[in-house]
């Protein structure tokens, strides 16, 4: 189970959700980064919801993630975002 805060995931949950979410023993307490590849990529919507709030609140706690993916809607969470294209920037947000 993981707990950060006060939130905690059950059992069934972290079930669900660990194709996109690292081992108990990956993740510390506190962490200052975390490198989200495709967080939600084999998630329902539900439990997509649920990863992208949990990295949500680690971040207003002060956590950066670096997020890889292709979905817009996951995307619409990030205070910055970076295009890339045949792996050059074709455009950049503005930073935070």
């Amino acid at each position: 189970m993981y707990r950060t805060s006060r939130k905690t995931f059950s059992s069934t949950a972290f079930r669900r959700t660990a194709a996109a979410w690292p081992s108990p023993g990956q993740v510390v307490a506190n962490p200052k980064l975390i490198l989200a590849d495709e967080p939600t990529g084999n998630l329902d919507s539900k439990n997509g919801r649920e990863v992208m709030d949990l990295l949500s609140e680690l971040n207003r706690e002060g956590t950066t993630i670096i997020m890889v993916t292709h979905s817009q809607h996951d995307a619409g969470f990030a205070h910055r975002t970076i295009h890339l294209f045949d792996g050059k920037v074709v455009e950049e947000s503005p930073e935070f």
